[in-house]
């Protein structure tokens, strides 16, 4: 179904009507118990990356082979349940997926707040989990495989290193490329619902997270009304650092810009 966006007296009208597999909506219940919308001052807005020395960060870019092209819009909408325009309130901490034995993979989560839904039914302050972190290896090692934490544990015995169980060196893994998030920052998200983790899975990577900007009108300053986001605003792919109209990109998903 197409979705239309008019464009009238410096704002921008939505109606009508989102990588992790797609899933069911989460019920009211399980986001309601989140507190609601919080101060917009700047010192609210916090990361835990913001306290971590990074040179004493062991680091792993890897590659990932993935179902679908994130470079394309529609793929991405085509995968997520759910696409909406959201401020990053909190990057809490890293943590495993629960229940995913052999999944070291860290995921960074923390809190959203929903500004405006293009698509499914996400609102208030949310929680999320996005792919890639800073941990400690003694906590990946609790979701491991045994047979692999005995191979870690003998390679680290041979440079002198003690059991990787019991290990506070910091580890950070993420995908070749991607960004983390900014607190404070405006985005515009794909995301599933993962009713198990009761969190927005955000996915796509740094095709998924499209920063928002706009030096002439700034978000802060924009009615906050339903159905209302700003004329001017551009998103762009901190990966790449390639901005774009955010009408424009919005028209590959299927929301289609009109003057009025």
């Amino acid at each position: 179904m197409k979705k239309i966006l008019l464009i009238t007296a410096g704002l921008l009208f939505l109606v009508g009507c989102s990588s992790t597999k797609k899933e069911s909506k989460p019920e009211k219940k399980e986001t309601a118990k989140i507190e609601q919308v919080v101060s917009k001052k700047a010192e609210n807005y916090t990361s835990y990356l913001d306290k971590i020395d990074r040179s004493k960060v062991k680091t792993s870019d890897i590659e990932l082979d993935l179902m679908i092209d994130i470079k394309n819009p529609k793929a991405l909408e085509e995968e997520n349940t759910n696409v909406f325009i959201a401020r990053v309130i909190s990057v809490d901490k890293a943590e495993l997926r629960p229940n995913s034995l052999g999944n070291t993979f860290p995921y960074s989560v923390g809190k959203l707040e929903i500004l405006k839904n293009l698509e499914g039914d996400a609102e208030g302050v949310v929680e999320f989990a996005r792919l890639g972190g800073i941990l400690e290896e003694k906590e990946r090692a609790k979701n491991d495989f045994p047979e692999a934490i005995e191979k870690a544990n003998y390679l680290r015995e041979q440079s002198g290193k003690g059991p990787v169980e019991t290990s506070n060196e910091l580890v950070e893994v993420k995908a070749n490329g991607d960004i983390y998030l900014s607190a404070g920052e405006v985005y515009l998200f794909y995301a599933n619902w993962d009713s198990e983790w009761k969190k927005y899975t955000l996915n796509g990577f740094e095709y998924g997270a499209l920063k928002l900007e706009d030096d002439k009108q700034p978000i802060e300053e924009v009615k906050t009304a339903e159905n209302e986001i700003g004329k001017t605003w551009e998103v762009k792919n901190e990966g790449t650092g390639q901005q774009e109209d955010l009408g424009e990109y919005l028209e590959k998903i299927d929301v289609e810009v009109k003057e009025k």
